[in-house]
């Protein structure tokens, strides 16, 4: 008569499976939410005159969503959108209606980074960062859904197999 494996001797096998899965959605995926191809950096070149920034304001969204200044750049916000939407800049005086159609234009000679907000509609959210870097994110890196899915997966494979194994 066969033997029932024990449920101890499995340990060593999940953790393997839960190390190849979760390395594999680390160095195969990598940050999917942490993606900044639409920064924007306005002092990239040497100039005396510093370039004009400009923000596309659409319906629940801002883009770029984030981006570099240097104190003094001028920002214009256009609305490409079909609604009204504000551009408000936490920490400064700016809380505008912009129409669509309209644009708005923005100094900020304070070095800082700034939220920038739409408050008619919530999560149309971005970042200034004006005389500095932008801030890195607070999620950890390559800890994606992925990777979780892919650790539910394998330990969802190993149960099966012992399950299997059990009759």
């Amino acid at each position: 008569m066969l033997k029932k494996p024990s449920l101890w001797k499995l340990i060593p096998t999940v953790v393997a499976f839960v190390l190849i899965f979760g390395s594999i959605s680390i160095i195969g995926v990598g940050n999917i939410s942490g993606s900044r191809e639409n920064e924007i950096s306005g002092g990239g070149f040497e100039s005396n005159e510093l370039s004009e920034v400009y923000v596309e304001v659409g319906d629940n969204y801002f883009d770029p969503d984030e981006l570099e200044v240097e104190p003094g750049q001028t920002i214009v916000f256009e609305n490409v959108g079909n609604v009204d939407h504000t551009v408000t800049i936490e920490g400064t005086e700016y809380d505008e209606i912009i129409s669509p159609g309209e644009t708005v234009t923005v100094v900020i000679e304070e070095e800082g980074v700034y939220d920038l907000d739409c408050t008619l509609h919530a999560g149309q959210d971005g970042t200034i960062a004006v005389g500095e870097e932008l801030p890195e994110d607070d999620e950890i890196p390559g800890f994606t859904l992925i990777g979780f899915l892919g650790i539910i997966i394998a330990l969802t494979l190993i149960l099966l197999i012992y399950n299997k194994r059990e009759n």
